[in-house]
C-alpha cells in the first residue's frame, strides 16, 4: 500500500478509506514454542521487554490438534498478562478448511485474542467469509490475500 500511495501521491490512510491516520501499536512477533511452557516463557520475555502487544504464530500451532492449540494460546495469554494485546498468526496452516480453523475460535475468544491472521491460503476468500461469520470478537487478518487481490487489480 505504501508504494501505491507514493505512486498516486496519496497517504495510505486515504487509500484505506480513512479520513486521517490513526495511532499504531508496535508488537513483538514470536513463534509459538514447541510446547505451552516454552510459549509462556516467550510471552513473559515480551512483557518484560515492555511490549504492549505480541503476535504468536507458526511453529507447532495448527499441527497437533485443537487441545494443544488451546493450551498454546492460553500460555501466551498468561505469559503476556491480561493488560497486553494478544494476536495469533496461523500461517495458512489450514489451507481453506473452515472447520479446522473454527475449532480454534473458542480458545482464541476465551483468551481475548484480537485477531487470527492468515488461517487460510491466499485467495481463500470464501473460507475467510465463512469463518468471519462465526467469530464473535476475534477479527480475521489476511494480509497476503489482500496483496494478491491488489496485484490482480493493478
Amino acid at each position: 500500500m505504501d508504494l501505491l500511495g507514493k505512486r498516486l501521491g496519496e497517504p495510505v490512510y486515504r487509500l484505506l478509506g480513512c479520513d486521517r491516520a490513526y495511532p499504531k501499536v508496535a508488537y513483538a512477533s514470536q513463534l509459538f514454542g514447541d510446547d505451552p511452557a516454552a510459549t509462556f516463557r516467550a510471552a513473559r520475555e515480551v512483557a518484560r521487554a515492555g511490549f504492549q502487544a505480541a503476535k504468536f504464530g507458526w511453529g507447532p500451532y495448527g499441527r497437533h490438534g485443537v487441545a494443544f492449540d488451546a493450551d498454546q494460546v492460553r500460555a501466551a495469554r498468561e505469559g503476556l498478562g491480561a493488560d497486553r494485546t494478544l494476536l495469533v498468526d496461523a500461517g495458512t496452516v489450514w489451507g481453506d478448511d473452515v472447520e479446522a480453523a473454527a475449532q480454534r475460535l473458542a480458545a482464541l475468544e476465551e483468551s481475548g485474542a484480537l485477531w487470527l491472521e492468515e488461517p487460510f491460503v491466499s485467495g481463500a476468500l470464501e473460507a475467510y467469509a465463512k469463518l468471519a461469520a462465526r467469530c464473535r470478537n476475534v477479527k480475521l487478518a489476511g494480509v497476503r490475500a489482500a496483496t494478491t487481490i491488489i496485484r490482480r487489480a493493478t
